[in-house]
């Protein structure tokens, strides 16, 4: 997972939240109206699948955002939340580590492509 803290001016904001609502893999999404002094705007925080970030980060340049405002990136190592990890293929992957350490690793072979 990757953290993005985001500061936007007014104008664009809710195009940038509607953005990130809009991609699968958003959790701890939050809007703070009027929190940045310097560039002035509003702040917007969230966490990203590693694997969506660099065309949500695309799509929040072409917005003027890492013009106008800023993108801060911080790479997640570790992250406690069964909700934030709903809809993501981490979230998938996790629900079945859960599964395999309460229940033993069933008998089965997996294959990855």
């Amino acid at each position: 997972m990757v953290h993005l803290r985001i500061v936007v001016p007014e104008d664009r904001c809710q195009k940038v939240l509607d953005l990130l609502e809009a991609a699968p893999s958003t959790s701890n999404l939050v809007f703070l109206a009027g929190a940045a002094r310097q560039p002035k705007g509003d702040v917007v925080l969230c966490d990203i699948a590693r694997e969506d970030a660099s065309v949500l980060i695309e799509d929040l340049k072409e917005l003027g955002v890492g013009r106008d405002g800023s993108i801060a990136l911080e790479q997640i190592d570790s992250q406690i939340s069964d909700v934030s990890y709903q809809g993501t293929v981490d979230g998938a992957v996790l629900e079945i580590m859960y599964d395999w350490c309460a229940n033993g690793v069933p008998d089965v072979q997996l294959v990855f492509h």
